[in-house]
């Protein structure tokens, strides 16, 4: 006999055996997002609110999950947004349709509170069940991919590399790149402007989602002109694809001033050549400010992507589904 799934909301009581269900279904992935800790701060502490939570549950037991986060878009109008995230399905419980049916019980719960809702797929079987539960695809984002050390991607690969093959890095600080302080916030956001839609970047977001994160260290480094940021990157080392990599969260350069953001990226690039990271990665839109100047400083569309999905509940809204969007991996909680 087949069990009968139930679905709700979730609560903040449910923590516990949801991030069970996650170290099951996920055990090599994102080992971090299976603390107390780092599920406080997405889904309890956010900057927008906390987060809404979604279950299927079998006697008690939790066999499905499906979260929000809300987040503030702008589209020359302010937009109440979120993104969806941490798709899971018990494995006894896959090919019942569960995660189509869970999508499908939370849209019709998130519509009056939310106007357009996110997701970034890169798993190919949770494709069918987000367009079952409503969502469709606005554009497809490609990691950008720019090598920094032969002697690391070699390593990387378990290639053997001669001890003479010794690789030169340049000394080149400039005195006009410094650390981001918190003051420096309130310019950050100006140099993101444009007309395609994008996430806002005040301090209130920069300071929950770069300086708060309770596993991830973030470096924000800028290129200063008189004390007037012309270009930022922020970044971490982290391991993608098997790669010891120099992951660029966030970039934005002033109008006119790509040449500042080349100079910082070689900057930050030359850094990581130091510490042997095998590349440089960036999850960015093609409409994103800093798009154009990351391809010129030797950035190339590597083999991966993510599928911007969209769900658009404000029926006045549904232009937005074909408009441009301005994305980079600080708009997702995967790095």
């Amino acid at each position: 006999m087949t069990p009968t799934i139930h679905f709700r909301e979730g609560t903040v009581g449910d923590r516990d055996a949801i991030l069970a269900l996650r170290e099951l279904v996920f055990p090599d992935e994102d080992r971090e997002k299976r603390h107390a800790d780092f599920w406080q701060w997405e889904f309890v502490d956010g900057y927008a609110g906390g987060g809404r939570l979604f279950v299927a549950e079998v006697a008690d037991r939790i066999v499905g999950h499906f979260a929000f986060v809300p987040q503030h878009y702008t589209a020359g109008e302010s937009l109440r947004g979120a993104i969806a995230v941490d798709v899971m399905t018990h494995p006894d419980f896959r090919r019942q349709k569960v995660f189509s049916r869970l999508a499908a019980f939370s849209a019709g719960r998130l519509g009056n509170e939310f106007q357009v809702i996110t997701a970034f797929q890169i798993r190919e079987p949770v494709m069918a069940g987000m367009q079952a539960g409503g969502w469709h695809a606005a554009q497809e984002i490609p990691i950008l991919l720019k090598p920094l050390s032969l002697r690391g991607i070699a390593r990387d690969f378990g290639l053997p590399f001669g001890a003479h093959a010794n690789e030169t890095v340049e000394d080149g600080a400039e005195e006009s790149i410094r650390p981001i302080m918190d003051s420096d916030f309130d310019q950050i956001d100006a140099l993101l402007a444009t007309t395609s839609i994008r996430q806002s970047r005040t301090a209130e977001v920069l300071v929950w989602r770069y300086r708060r994160n309770p596993h991830w260290s973030y470096k924000l480094e800028g290129l200063f002109e008189r004390e007037k940021l012309g270009a930022f990157l922020i970044y971490r080392d982290t391991v993608l694809r098997g790669l010891q990599s120099l992951a660029i969260a966030d970039v934005g350069v002033a109008p006119g001033k790509d040449p500042s953001l080349k100079r910082l990226i070689k900057h930050v690039c030359r850094k990581g050549r130091r510490r042997a990271l095998a590349v440089a990665a960036a999850l960015i839109s093609r409409h994103h400010p800093a798009y154009r100047a990351m391809r010129k400083s030797g950035f190339m569309p590597g083999p991966h992507r993510f599928r911007l999905l969209l769900q658009v509940f404000d029926g006045s809204l549904r232009w937005v589904s074909d408009a441009p969007w301005s994305l980079s991996w600080g708009d997702t909680d995967h790095l």
